[in-house]
């Protein structure tokens, strides 16, 4: 199949971005373009010893009765030197937003709540619904508006104590639908996101957004 690059505007915001920033920085990730398909759940199912039931499986519903794995998530995972409320904090307030990732946002302080982010002059606007947030631990959203590829999408942060100070961060963008289009761009800018989050967790004076407006 050949690959189809998109045209959305943000997507090309994204590109110009990413190719600035990162001209001169070796982002480590993991493979660009897992599909879940080819993914073991059990392994995941693991790793959430049991708390599955907080999230959704990573499943769509084919119409047939029967659930077929969606075609792709993206998946990162950092170490940041902060603890658990530090990270929390920076994925789930508006000053911990605009200090690493976009500087027009709203955050609800409670599950249900609308999250509203605001790119290329506010001329883009991305609302994800808290489905779960757990204090110091979990974050989950569900995106309800935005882009049509990332409409019913599933973002989702788990917050890992490893150490004195210091925690594993994994980051999930699950259920797309697939991975062209705005995937592949927005898996490479997730992974400078996440590094970003890092040093404004480690660094109470970093405020440097990736989209400013």
């Amino acid at each position: 199949m050949e690959f189809q690059p998109c045209h959305h505007p943000f997507c090309a915001k994204i590109g110009q971005l990413f190719a600035a920033y990162f001209a001169n920085v070796a982002i480590l990730t993991q493979p660009p373009y897992q599909s879940a398909r080819n993914r073991d759940l059990k392994g995941s199912r693991q790793f959430h010893q049991g708390q599955t039931s907080d999230l959704h499986d990573c499943y769509v519903d084919t119409g047939s009765g029967q659930k077929e794995p969606n075609m792709a998530d993206i998946l990162h995972q950092i170490t940041i030197e902060a603890a658990p409320p530090e990270i929390y904090a920076a994925l789930t307030t508006i000053n911990g937003i605009k200090s690493w990732w976009t500087d027009a946002c709203e955050m609800p302080d409670h599950e249900g709540g609308q999250c509203k982010f605001w790119f290329d002059q506010k001329a883009t606007c991305f609302t994800m619904t808290a489905k779960r947030l757990l204090p110091h631990q979990r974050v989950f959203w569900l995106c309800t508006d935005g882009p049509k590829e990332w409409i019913g999408t599933e973002l989702w942060w788990e917050i890992t104590p490893i150490g004195q100070n210091q925690c594993r961060v994994d980051f999930k963008h699950m259920n797309w639908v697939s991975d062209e289009g705005m995937f592949p761009l927005c898996n490479s800018t997730w992974g400078g996101l996440m590094f970003r989050l890092k040093k404004s967790c480690e660094n109470a004076d970093f405020q440097e957004p990736l989209f400013v407006n």
